[in-house]
């Protein structure tokens, strides 16, 4: 059975500067408290993933698709290739977002929306009112 050190999941960096800050001072290598733990049987349970951003990191590994376009954006008409972008606008010591959609075809802006978050509906939103209004 393994046990921790004085009841509390402390690793061994915690533990060599506790030695380090208590008065006196007890100087020991980390690599020395290391050995201790082993001989000892303490342990330092490992911090668990945090699960948000493992979804992340699953959502990521397939987001790959091969380029159709090769910039040829000219090429196929209006309303077949829209651009979409978030911009950061700094005032007053803080940030809005701008999400714009752009006709690639005729360069003109569909649809835009600012908020003061950046959450997915502020971007669902822009999408929204762009097929809205350009059916």
């Amino acid at each position: 059975m393994h046990t921790t050190w004085m009841d509390i999941p402390r690793g061994a960096r915690e533990i060599h500067m506790t030695l380090l800050h208590m008065t006196p001072p007890i100087i020991m290598n980390r690599k020395k408290v290391l050995r201790l733990m082993n001989k000892y049987n303490l342990i330092c349970p490992l911090r668990k993933l945090n699960p948000r951003r493992k979804i992340l990191r699953d959502l990521q590994t397939g987001n790959v698709v091969a380029n159709l376009l090769k910039r040829r954006f000219e090429e196929f008409g209006p309303r077949t290739v829209l651009l979409t972008d978030i911009t950061y606008l700094p005032y007053n010591g803080i940030f809005a977002y701008l999400s714009t959609i752009l006709d690639a075809f005729t360069k003109q802006i569909l649809a835009y929306v600012v908020s003061d978050s950046l959450e997915v509906d502020f971007v669902l939103v822009s999408n929204f009112v762009s097929f809205r209004l350009y059916p």
